[in-house]
C-alpha cells in the first residue's frame, strides 16, 4: 500500500503533492538592459508613419544553477508579451522578453524553481517529500498556485490587414504602402473567469512561433520615343517578422503576435532604348534596402498558458 498526499483546487490544479515536485517563488529577476526599442515604422521607408505595432526586448537574469519557469507581470496589460529566449551563462539564468509598443513598459519577471534549491524561513508549514526523500512541496517557500491554465495558439496570419500579397500591375516606382502590418487586434481569445484584478495577474507561456510576411508591389512603365520604346520596372517590398506573444485581457487570455523585425526593399530599373534614340537616355537601375527572409511560419503549435496571482509573491 502506498501513502501520500494530493490536494487540488476547485479547477483541478494541484496545490500540494507528495508525488510531483512543485515550483516555488525565488523572487524576481534582475533587469539588465533594453536590447531593442521602437519599430513603429519600416526601417529605410519614408512613406506612411505608425505602420508597425512597435517592440521592445528586455533582458533579465537570475543567479542560480537550475532552469527556472519565468512569469511575466506586465507594466501595461494592454500590450503583448512573450519569452523570446532563455539560456544560462556564468552562473546566471537569462531571459529575453518581447513587449509590444514603441515605448518601453518594463514588466516584472517572477522566478519559479524547485523547492530543493531554496532555503525556507520559519518553522511552521507543510512539507512533503518524494519517495527518494527529495522535497516535493514546502508551504514556507511560496509554492506556485495556478489560477488558470489552457492550451492556446495565435491566429495563423499576424497582420491586422490579413494576408499580404505579391501583385503586379502597378505604376513604375509605386512605393505607397497599402497593407496593415500592425498586429494589435489579431489574436485568439480564451475566456478566463477570475476573482482577481487584472493588474494582479501574471502568466507564463512559451513564445516559440515565428512568422515572416511580405507585401510586394511590382511596377511597370513603357515610354515611347521617335524610333523605339523604353521599358521601366520597379519592385517595392515591405517585410515583417513576428513572434507569438500574449496578453491578459478583461475576462480572457489573448494569444497573438508581436513584431520583432522589419525592413523595406526597393529596386527600380530601366532599359537602354538604343543608340537610335539619343534623346531617350541610357539604361540604369537603383536599389535600396534588403530582404533577408523569405515568407515562412514555424512552430505554430498550441502551447500551455499558465496564469497565477502575482500579489501572492510580492
Amino acid at each position: 500500500m502506498a501513502y501520500g498526499i494530493l490536494v487540488k483546487n476547485t479547477s483541478g490544479h494541484i496545490l500540494v503533492s507528495s508525488e510531483i515536485e512543485s515550483l516555488c517563488c525565488a523572487g524576481t529577476a534582475e533587469y539588465v538592459v533594453n536590447l531593442h526599442t521602437g519599430l513603429t515604422d519600416f526601417p529605410g521607408y519614408s512613406g506612411d508613419v505608425n505602420t508597425l505595432s512597435g517592440r521592445n526586448v528586455h533582458r533579465y537574469r537570475w543567479f542560480g544553477a537550475v532552469t527556472p519557469l519565468f512569469f511575466i507581470r506586465p507594466a501595461n496589460y494592454d500590450l503583448f508579451h512573450g519569452i523570446l529566449n532563455q539560456w544560462s551563462s556564468d552562473g546566471y539564468q537569462y531571459v529575453d522578453i518581447i513587449q509590444s509598443g514603441g515605448a518601453a513598459a518594463i514588466p516584472t519577471i517572477y522566478v519559479f524553481v524547485p523547492p530543493r534549491v531554496l532555503t525556507p524561513s520559519g518553522n511552521m508549514g507543510i512539507r512533503t517529500q518524494l519517495a527518494n526523500g527529495q522535497v516535493a512541496f514546502d508551504s514556507r517557500l511560496g509554492p506556485l498556485a495556478i489560477h488558470w491554465a489552457n492550451s492556446v495558439i495565435p491566429q495563423t496570419v499576424p497582420c491586422d490587414g490579413g494576408q499580404p500579397t505579391v501583385q503586379g500591375g502597378y505604376a513604375w516606382n509605386d512605393t505607397s504602402l497599402d497593407h496593415d502590418f500592425r498586429c494589435n487586434n489579431t489574436y485568439n481569445s480564451y475566456p478566463m473567469t477570475t476573482p482577481y484584478a487584472r493588474e494582479s495577474l501574471m502568466f507564463s507561456t512559451p513564445s516559440i512561433a515565428q512568422a515572416v510576411y511580405t507585401r510586394q508591389k511590382n511596377g511597370f512603365k513603357r515610354s515611347y520615343g521617335d524610333y523605339s520604346s523604353q521599358d521601366h520596372w520597379s519592385t517595392a517590398v515591405w517585410w515583417a517578422m513576428y513572434h507569438s506573444a500574449y496578453r491578459i485581457g478583461v475576462g480572457a487570455f489573448h494569444a497573438g503576435w508581436g513584431v520583432y523585425a522589419a525592413g523595406y526593399y526597393f529596386t527600380s530599373a530601366w532599359e537602354n532604348p538604343g543608340w537610335y534614340e539619343p534623346s531617350g537616355g541610357s539604361g540604369g537601375s537603383v536599389q535600396a534596402g534588403s530582404r533577408p527572409y523569405n515568407d515562412k511560419t514555424i512552430n505554430l503549435v498550441s502551447n500551455l498558458a499558465i496564469v497565477a496571482n502575482a500579489d501572492h509573491y510580492s
